[in-house]
């Protein structure tokens, strides 16, 4: 038995960790638009177009025919989310990454000055008598 649309649609719901309604929600599509397709799985460009509006990395050839088209790859659990990546995302990513460490490195520095301090505030004399006025 050959994959249909239906199918494809359901690995797509299921690779977003999503249920076939929660999917249709999320595009906009009417309740059992998608689980109450016929399983020759014909659908209308009209909720293609909401599906492929809410979720754009989904190849619209492979979600058609189930082919992999030479100018994308099909949605996977498996792909890695760097590939098909343009230019100022891979920069925006390489800049979060960077972040992130001075971040890391932040944090580090602070609990060695909070201990600095606990240390140090260990060391202040105590008097065993207050002076009242």
């Amino acid at each position: 038995m050959t994959e249909t649309i239906k199918d494809r649609l359901k690995k797509i719901a299921q690779t977003k960790g999503l249920s076939i309604r929660s999917f249709e929600e999320s595009c906009g599509l009417g309740r059992g638009n998608i689980s109450n397709m016929n399983q020759d799985g014909s659908i209308g460009s009209d909720k293609l177009s909401k599906i492929i509006d809410t979720f754009p990395e989904i190849d619209l050839y492979w979600l058609i025919t189930g082919k992999v088209s030479p100018k994308a790859t099909p949605l996977s659990s498996e792909q890695p989310e760097q590939q098909n990546q343009s230019p100022v995302i891979a920069q925006l990513l390489d800049t979060i990454k960077e972040q992130a460490e001075e971040i890391g490195r932040l944090k580090a520095h602070i609990s060695n000055l909070e201990n600095h301090k606990a240390h140090n505030a260990g060391d202040a004399p105590i008097s065993e008598t207050a002076n009242v006025g």
